[in-house]
């Protein structure tokens, strides 16, 4: 119980404590363009932003999920599959015994 409480308290120091940073510009490039008769400059920005931990770890997560829900449908078709093929083999020998006459 008290492990708990002490994760929780963590979580929350931990959010107050790591305030999050918004993009710094990085360079500024300015670039004419043609707007109907005129050419104007247009200033684009080139930011760099560091993702937070939290949401590195959101992405992995999801990915992850992503891969196994992949692995647990290509079992699935694989077991599907050897079902369907062993079927097969059944009819096939049913039909042998048939032919045969027994």
């Amino acid at each position: 119980m008290h492990s708990g409480a002490l994760w929780i308290g963590y979580f929350i120091f931990r959010t107050y404590a790591s305030q999050l940073e918004p993009p710094r510009i990085q360079s500024v490039y300015s670039i004419p363009i043609q707007v109907g008769d005129k050419t104007v400059m247009l200033g684009v920005g080139v930011l760099e932003w560091k993702v937070p931990d939290e949401l590195n770890a959101i992405m992995v997560e999801e990915d992850m999920l992503k891969k196994e829900a992949a692995e647990k449908a290509a079992k699935e078709a694989a077991l599907k599959q050897e079902e369907e093929t062993k079927t097969r083999r059944m009819r096939r020998a049913l039909a042998q015994i048939k032919i045969a006459g027994l």
